[in-house]
């Protein structure tokens, strides 16, 4: 997966720590989408799906906001999930679909927070 960093976007998480976590993704979410774009901009702490260009676009808002890497992480592997279960991304995701995602990536968080030192495991 390509990791791009948007210009002047001020991201809480680094192109290396992203790519330091891609490599513990299941493969099927490398078939789903091919690149992770880092973004800044909106109010909210969100993923967006570009399915035509196959990438996935993780929104840090542009106001001071409480959100964390790990809140990050997580938004960006409910997202994949659900993108390698469904095909899209709805703007809006039922809590049932997103209480599933999370029960599905709830070791691969654990392991991401690891590797980017977010975890004293």
């Amino acid at each position: 997966m390509k990791i791009t960093i948007q210009n002047g976007a001020t991201h809480p998480l680094s192109r290396r720590e992203i790519e330091s976590i891609v490599c513990l993704f299941p493969a099927a979410w490398s078939y789903a989408v091919d690149a992770i774009v880092l973004y800044q901009g909106g109010s909210e702490l969100t993923a967006k799906l570009y399915a035509r260009e196959r990438k996935i676009g993780l929104f840090w808002p542009l106001t001071p906001t409480y959100h964390t890497k790990a809140d990050a992480i997580e938004v960006l592997l409910v997202a994949l999930a659900i993108i390698a279960e469904r095909g899209d991304l709805p703007k809006r995701i039922a809590p049932s679909i997103r209480s599933r995602a999370l029960n599905q990536i709830s070791n691969i968080y654990q392991k991401c927070l690891t590797a980017v030192g977010l975890n004293a495991a």
